[in-house]
């Protein structure tokens, strides 16, 4: 005899709660651009020349050819160095306070070599030049280029 099988009406399965996912929102990033490139001056700016830049004379007459073969030997004074003869000093550290810039100085002449702390005071044409080895006055030779 064939055999029956009794089907069970379906339960109702209860309702499995599960968890909501929720994605937290995406971080808020700032856009990062390169900087916006500055405007390109028409011309270099212009770079404040050092007033003790020049040639110097310890008289206005040493100034001269002439006086050069006398003995009276200008000195060539640019912002990387100072020359007189056969003395050349190279200058590094140096700082302008006022009218006056002082800067360490390498200097050499004739085999000999020294370091020292050089002060220059400009005032017009004269120029002061003041170191260990003393203090020395000069005038301006010729007219500064401007």
């Amino acid at each position: 005899m064939p055999q029956t099988i009794a089907v069970a009406a379906a339960t109702p399965v209860p309702e499995v709660q599960v968890p909501r996912v929720v994605e937290a929102p995406a971080p808020v990033v700032a856009a990062v651009s390169a900087p916006a490139a500055a405007p390109v001056p028409a011309s270099p700016p212009r770079v404040e020349r050092a007033e003790y830049v020049g040639t110097w004379g310890p008289t206005e007459a040493a100034c001269g050819k002439r006086s050069r073969r006398r003995g009276y030997i200008p000195a060539t004074i640019t912002p990387e160095r100072a020359s007189a003869g056969r003395t050349i000093c190279s200058f590094h550290d140096g700082r302008r306070i006022g009218n006056a810039w002082t800067m360490a100085a390498d200097c050499a002449e004739r085999g000999r070599r020294w370091s020292s702390q050089v002060r220059l005071v400009v005032d017009g044409d004269r120029l002061t030049w003041t170191s260990g080895k003393g203090t020395a006055s000069y005038v301006r030779c010729g007219k500064r280029a401007g």
